[in-house]
């Protein structure tokens, strides 16, 4: 099974379709000029133009789960980050946290696409679980029920949602009040935190220590990290199949009504 979370048939397929559609309104000769459409859009292409969009902004941010997995692995000691004292061990708190950050994202990112696939008409800020699967009191949300209309789609995305939801107490916390404190990476910042006070010229010996043992945990740290992101892929392909059904059936319906 591939560690990396391949383009999805869903945004292909849409990017074609939309590239397509460019070529028809788009009157800008230059990229930097942005879409320029020579008409307004038709209820079709504009519902077209918003799934991609959607689509693209959630696989932008799978994209950044493995990112921070790889380059969690890949510390360089560069001239800029010994310039700003910045070590070892906070590169990987940063790379660690940042995956923390966009796990959660992922199951409101998926519920905007959801929202507009199946035109349910929310704003972006209530493509929330609380609002579409099920609210606090673990009853039916206030609009679940146009998913509930599809089947298995609901089931779905609960699944997802109970996935993340495992990782929130932790992105909460460190988004509003303190940074990771795992007691496995105690002992790597203690090691780091000697040498970079240290005037001991014996601290070379300490030094191979430390990087055997930080190599270690950042493998550890890594492999946690294309789990979890598989998990996720393995948890949103049946969600993307369900999807692209809807939207082809609602795209075609669209078209015959203009």
């Amino acid at each position: 099974m591939s560690e990396v979370l391949q383009l999805t048939d869903f945004l292909q397929q849409l990017a074609i379709m939309v590239s397509d559609m460019i070529k028809k309104v788009d009157t800008s000769s230059k990229a930097i000029h942005g879409f320029t459409p020579n008409r307004p859009l038709l209820k079709q292409e504009k519902y077209l133009l918003d799934c991609f969009l959607a689509s693209a902004e959630l696989e932008d941010l799978i994209k950044q789960l493995n990112t921070s997995g790889y380059l969690l692995a890949n510390f360089r000691n560069t001239n800029t980050l010994k310039k700003n004292n910045i070590s070892r061990f906070e590169y990987i708190i940063y790379h660690i946290e940042g995956h923390l950050l966009r796990v959660t994202g992922v199951i409101d990112r998926l519920l905007i696409l959801v929202n507009h696939v199946l035109q349910i008409g929310l704003a972006n800020f209530c493509c929330k679980p609380h609002f579409m699967l099920k609210n606090k009191k673990n009853k039916k949300a206030l609009h679940s029920a146009e998913i509930e209309k599809v089947p298995l789609l609901h089931e779905s995305l609960f699944k997802l949602s109970a996935f993340v939801d495992q990782f929130r107490d932790e992105r909460n916390s460190i988004a509003h009040s303190k940074k990771i404190t795992y007691q496995d990476l105690r002992e790597i910042e203690l090691y780091h935190l000697l040498i970079q006070t240290s005037t001991n010229p014996k601290i070379d010996k300490l030094k191979i220590v430390s990087k055997r043992k930080t190599d270690i945990k950042v493998s550890e740290y890594k492999e946690a990290m294309l789990k979890c992101n598989q998990e996720i892929k393995d948890l949103i392909t049946p969600i993307y199949g369900i999807l692209l059904d809807q939207f082809h059936k609602r795209h075609f319906e669209l078209t015959q009504v203009a």
